[in-house]
């Protein structure tokens, strides 16, 4: 028998959603607003896949990505 996983190690920051529609709703956001995010997000990905280094964006750890950056990184220290 397999003990059962706890839902997160940080339950103060991550949060259950039963459904995308019930995600959208606490972000304020359109579901069809996550729906083409995420579709951008995974065309990107195939996309690299097949062009790894022909990308127009910095890839992390190395390579291109043409997945174009959604949130500006902010370095706090």
């Amino acid at each position: 028998m397999v003990p059962e996983q706890p839902k997160s190690h940080f339950p103060e920051v991550m949060k259950f959603y039963s459904s995308g529609e019930d995600l959208a709703k606490d972000m304020g956001v359109a579901l069809e607003v996550i729906e083409q995010t995420h579709e951008e997000h995974y065309q990107a990905a195939k996309k690299t896949e097949t062009q790894p280094d022909a990308g127009p964006w910095p890839a992390y750890p190395s390579g291109k990505s043409w997945d174009e950056a959604k949130i500006t990184w902010v370095c706090l220290g």
